[in-house]
């Protein structure tokens, strides 16, 4: 089982797309969904509810449906955690409700060698040294990402850089050879709305500590959640 950890937050249509894209693309592989959503968005619970019964109750659906319903209005590294939390999967995906799901991602990655930790590629001709999203073994994140899916000192935009240098540090990146496109808007693939702008006060703030903690030598000091 594969467990793909999605937080959301006032998308429920582009969630529901989303969820259609990611089930049509993993070409039967049994996959668990965990979709994390605030208690005050309900068009997105209700939208969401709809839709893991309308699919749980297909006699030839092998996936499991996870709704996390969570107070107040958390971050999505909190969200990714607390997803990550209530998934049963040996891999974890570092998911979202914006990337566009290409047919055979899963296949694709799953059959690229590697030692637990595989970045998820977001464009074709990408070469950064790390990529924005990613999965993992419980067993790679509880002996080289503390046991959590996301480092909970940051809030949006640090865990992805990271996880890729702690696994460049363990000999252990390796980038899938799929291509799993982030339509975001700083690539002006979609609009600034209110999930953006959200998570754009705490950019600065969160390069700020993921430099403070490269210094630090990225210490584990912080509970792990995957036990």
């Amino acid at each position: 089982m594969i467990s793909i950890i999605i937080p959301t937050l006032n998308r429920p249509y582009q969630l529901i797309n989303s969820l259609d894209k990611l089930e049509e693309t993993t070409e039967g592989i049994p996959i668990e969904i965990v979709v994390i959503a605030d208690e005050g968005d309900i068009k997105t619970i209700t939208a969401c509810k709809d839709y893991f019964q309308e699919r749980a109750a297909r006699r030839d659906n092998q996936n499991n449906y996870i709704l996390q319903v969570v107070k107040g209005s958390p971050t999505s590294v909190e969200k990714w955690n607390s997803g990550a939390m209530r998934s049963s999967g040996e891999w974890l995906v570092l998911g979202a409700d914006d990337l566009d799901w290409s047919f055979g991602w899963l296949r694709k990655s799953l059959d690229t060698p590697n030692k637990g930790f595989l970045a998820l590629r977001d464009f074709d001709l990408s070469e950064k040294n790390f990529e924005p999203h990613y999965m993992a073994t419980r067993a790679w994140l509880k002996e080289f990402n503390g046991g959590v899916l996301t480092i909970p000192w940051y809030k949006y935009w640090g865990p992805d850089l990271e996880i890729a240098k702690r696994a460049q540090r363990a000999g252990h990146y390796v980038v899938s050879a799929a291509v799993v496109p982030h339509k975001h808007y700083l690539w002006n693939l979609t609009s600034n709305d209110s999930t953006y702008k959200k998570a754009k006060p705490y950019l600065k703030t969160d390069l700020d500590k993921f430099n403070e903690r490269e210094l630090k030598g990225f210490p584990n000091d912080f509970d792990p959640i995957i036990t």
